[in-house]
C-alpha cells in the first residue's frame, strides 16, 4: 500500500513540481517558480512572447542527507537558460534529460552532462522528425532508453513512445499503443526502481467492463496509472514473452 502523502520539508511555499529522483536516491531534482535570488520575487514565464506572472520554471536540486533533506539550490543559467525549463529526469551517470528552450525560442528535449560536480551546457537531443513535440523525457538510468509524451499535431493528444539508444542515436519514438495510450493526454512518466515499471499521469478511463468502472474516481480527471514496459524492453533485446 501507499502511505498519504505529504508535503516536502522544502516545499509548500512555492509552486514546485516534476520531481524526478536521482537513481540512487541521493538527490531530487524538481521545478520550481521560487526566486533565483533569495529575498526575490518568484519567477516570471515568458516564452513566445507571452509572460505570465509568477508562473516560470527553472530546474532545482536538493539532496539528501541521512533521512533529512538539504537547502534547494537552483541549477546554473547554462541550463536554467529561460524561464520555462521543466520536466528532469536523471541518468545514472548525472546527466539530466528535461524540456527547455532551444534556437528559435521553441521548447525541446535537451540533455546536461554532469562531469566534475558540473553540469555542462545542454545539447538538443534529436527524436523523430522535427514534425513531433517532445514532452516529459523519462531516461534509464544507463540511457539505453527513454520514454517521452509526443504528438504531430497541437489538436492531438499527447501519447506515451518508447525510444532506444543505438549505435546511430535515437530510435524514432514507438507509440506504446491504445491499451497504455488513453483519454486526451498521458504525460509525466517516471520509470520505478526497477526500472521496467512506468508511472504516468493521464486523463484516461476505465472501459465499462472493468469491475472498477462505476469507481467514484473513474471521472475523467487525471490520476496517476502504471504499466509494466517489459513487452517493448523484451522485444528490443529479442527475447519473447
Amino acid at each position: 500500500r501507499w502511505s498519504t502523502p505529504r508535503p516536502a520539508p522544502f516545499s509548500g511555499r512555492w509552486r514546485d513540481l516534476d520531481p524526478a529522483m536521482a537513481p540512487d536516491g541521493s538527490y531530487l531534482l524538481f521545478v520550481s517558480n521560487r526566486p533565483a535570488a533569495q529575498g526575490g520575487q518568484p519567477i516570471d514565464a515568458a516564452h513566445a512572447g507571452k509572460r505570465r506572472a509568477g508562473e516560470g520554471m527553472n530546474l532545482w536540486r536538493v539532496d539528501r542527507h541521512g533521512n533529512g533533506w538539504g537547502a534547494p539550490m537552483r541549477l546554473p543559467d547554462a541550463v536554467n537558460r529561460c524561464s520555462t525549463t521543466f520536466a528532469p529526469s536523471i541518468a545514472a551517470d548525472g546527466s539530466v534529460y528535461f524540456i527547455g528552450c532551444t534556437a528559435g525560442d521553441k521548447l525541446g528535449l535537451q540533455r546536461s552532462t554532469y562531469r566534475a560536480g558540473h553540469y555542462l551546457a545542454p545539447v538538443e537531443v534529436q527524436l523523430g522528425d522535427a514534425a513531433t513535440t517532445i514532452r516529459d523525457p523519462a531516461i534509464a538510468p544507463d540511457g539505453s532508453f527513454l520514454v517521452v509524451s509526443s504528438r504531430r499535431e497541437a489538436q492531438q493528444p499527447y501519447r506515451l513512445a518508447i525510444s532506444f539508444r543505438t549505435p546511430h542515436g535515437w530510435s524514432a519514438p514507438l507509440d506504446l499503443g491504445d491499451s497504455v495510450n488513453g483519454g486526451k493526454h498521458s504525460m509525466g512518466a517516471q520509470l520505478g526502481p526497477d526500472h521496467r515499471t512506468l508511472y504516468f499521469y493521464s486523463d484516461r478511463r476505465l472501459p465499462p467492463s472493468d469491475p472498477r468502472a462505476a469507481a467514484a474516481w473513474n471521472n475523467g480527471d487525471d490520476h496517476i496509472w502504471q504499466v509494466s514496459l517489459a513487452p517493448w524492453l523484451d522485444a528490443s533485446t529479442g527475447r519473447s514473452r
